[in-house]
């Protein structure tokens, strides 16, 4: 199967750059709370963490494009998916495609992000004029000043420095399937 790489640390899934890293932060110091209420608390957290951080300026370069944006998030996919985020039904229907399927959130408010990840939680995402999906081989993401960024690979939140360099490493992992 196909591996993501960003600054020469793998992913399989997911690798996550803005408001992500942020919350995932917050989950892992709350993950043994036992509080019923916790995903009461989690939205409102989720809520003060993006009235608390403002969009982040960044520059995409595929090689084959470039673009400057003003973003709470990208999300980069190895590989396209289908389905909804927090769903039994999220899946790759491909998993050697050879691609990396960037999502970019151009929502430029804390309300407009809360909308997109209610959207993401029912499964209409897809549909969002302001998510921007695009499909590359390659992505370098470059920042104004700030020498590192939080990164958040398949759930582990790393602190990469800048530029961020992507890429698909097509058929890098061997699996193995019982007969």
């Amino acid at each position: 199967i196909d591996v993501g790489e960003v600054n020469g640390a793998v992913f399989l899934c997911t690798s996550m750059v803005g408001v992500f890293p942020l919350l995932a932060r917050r989950r892992e110091r709350e993950r043994h709370d036992k509080n019923p209420l916790k995903w009461i608390s989690a939205a409102i957290a989720t809520i003060a963490a993006l009235r608390r951080h403002s969009p982040s300026l960044l520059r995409l370069d595929s090689g084959k494009e470039f673009e400057r944006v003003k973003t709470y998030a990208v999300i980069v996919t190895n590989n396209l998916y289908e389905g909804d985020i927090f769903g039994p039904s999220l899946k790759r229907t491909v998993l050697d495609g050879g691609m990396l399927v960037v999502h970019i959130a151009k929502q430029e408010s804390p309300l407009g992000m809360m909308l997109l990840l209610a959207e993401l939680f029912l499964g209409n995402w897809r549909g969002d004029p302001e998510l921007d999906i695009k499909e590359v081989q390659q992505l370098n993401v470059h920042t104004g000043r700030k020498r590192s960024l939080n990164v958040m690979n398949d759930g582990e939140v790393l602190l990469l420095e800048t530029p961020l360099h992507y890429r698909i490493l097509p058929r890098a992992l061997n699996v193995l399937v019982p007969a």
